[in-house]
């Protein structure tokens, strides 16, 4: 596991600001100490509370290495325990920016521990954030999870390892967080029908809105099934973009929608927007992703019926006999 961060920083209480930047990247590595500066300054370029990095591609020797990082961002990562080239080299991280530093800090303060998820293998990492309003002491937390799935090319085990340890990354996650998976999922999950108005969210929905590229694969379907199981749904096939696709073919030039933010359903109207950024300012062949969370708590639309709507909802089954018109006749009269 590796760490940067500028410690003298933590100490500062992370205001409840209700409204949140998270972005998700595909890289080629980030091997290097300016590579590493780089993406740093993008992300304040971007004003990203948090990022999500897929495919770091950690070489062993930096496995275990601290060191500062300027202006109090933090940046966690971990590795696979051999080097390994081109695409599909395993190795997640997650920069947080010096406002998401304090709130992961103050985390560890309110739960006695660190929040930290990095156990499960070189292809996901997780840690929990605490947002806490300074006026009234409210708190929110955010689990954030940095997940990297396997390319085409890789056995079945290797697909079976990633979903176990996604799941229980999952499991730790504290009660009532928003949960917030920033993947490169390696699969095409086509569209759907689902839909972001409250009434759809009640009866339940699908786990794929309408937005994004139509086309699928059998990663694609296992994905879908996960996220069924898990009560997930694909955040940034629910916001319509001019653009969909996150990665290029580097043959066919083709465009495929490749990179997702997975949340729970049940928080799905927390979020405002999600989808792939304009322009490149990092050497990747994947587009950035960027979702805009609104921590505070949506509240449900409450219903209008009129006399007759409410009139119609009423039982009148007991009318239909005698003994129950006898019984309206003696209370009415």
């Amino acid at each position: 596991m590796q760490t940067h961060t500028n410690a003298h920083k933590c100490t500062q209480v992370q205001t409840y600001t209700h409204k949140h930047k998270v972005s998700t990247f595909g890289l080629h590595s980030l091997k290097t100490e300016s590579s590493l500066t780089e993406l740093t300054h993008v992300a304040q370029w971007r004003d990203a509370f948090a990022s999500c990095l897929q495919e770091t591609s950690w070489r062993p020797q930096d496995h275990e290495k601290l060191c500062d990082l300027e202006g109090g961002h933090t940046f966690i990562g971990v590795g696979q325990a051999h080097n390994s080239a081109g695409r599909g080299s395993q190795g997640v991280g997650i920069l947080l920016s010096p406002s998401a530093t304090r709130a992961w800090h103050l985390a560890k303060t309110r739960y006695g521990r660190s929040h930290l998820v990095n156990d499960l293998g070189p292809r996901v990492l997780a840690v929990t954030l605490t947002l806490q309003e300074t006026a009234t002491k409210r708190a929110a937390d955010v689990f954030l999870v940095s997940a990297y799935a396997p390319t085409s090319a890789h056995s079945e085990g290797d697909w079976d390892a990633y979903y176990d340890s996604l799941s229980a990354a999952l499991a730790r996650c504290p009660p009532k967080a928003i949960a917030i998976i920033g993947s490169d999922t390696n699969a095409c999950l086509g569209t759907g029908e689902g839909e972001r108005d409250d009434e759809k969210f009640d009866e339940g929905y699908e786990v794929v809105g309408r937005f994004g590229s139509t086309r699928i694969n059998d990663s694609g379907r296992r994905l879908r099934i996960y996220l069924e199981t898990h009560q997930l749904c694909a955040l940034t096939s629910f916001f319509p973009k001019k653009n969909y696709s996150t990665w290029t073919h580097p043959c066919s030039r083709l465009g495929y929608q490749l990179d997702h933010f997975l949340v729970f359903r049940k928080d799905l109207r927390r979020f405002r927007d999600a989808g792939s950024m304009a322009g490149q300012l990092i050497d990747s062949d994947h587009r950035a992703l960027r979702a805009s969370l609104d921590c505070k708590e949506p509240k449900k639309k409450k219903l209008f019926r009129d006399a007759r709507q409410t009139l119609s909802r009423l039982d009148h089954t007991r009318l239909q006999s005698q003994e129950g018109k006898d019984l309206l006749v003696q209370h009415t009269l």
